[in-house]
């Protein structure tokens, strides 16, 4: 019964690993897009300091 049990909860991990394979390529293109923008306001925001000195 553990034996079972064991087979399927490692069933579930795979099948999981598997859908975030899918979903790391997304991922990493939004991991990118929100790294740029951030880059983007702290040069805005850089730029908007000098201006106040």
């Amino acid at each position: 019964m553990l034996v079972q049990y064991l087979k399927e909860v490692i069933a579930e991990i795979r099948r999981a690993a598997i859908a975030l394979e899918a979903k790391q390529v997304l991922n990493e293109h939004l991991a990118r897009y929100l790294k740029a923008q951030f880059n983007f306001l702290l040069t805005k925001i850089a730029c908007r300091l000098t201006q106040i000195k």
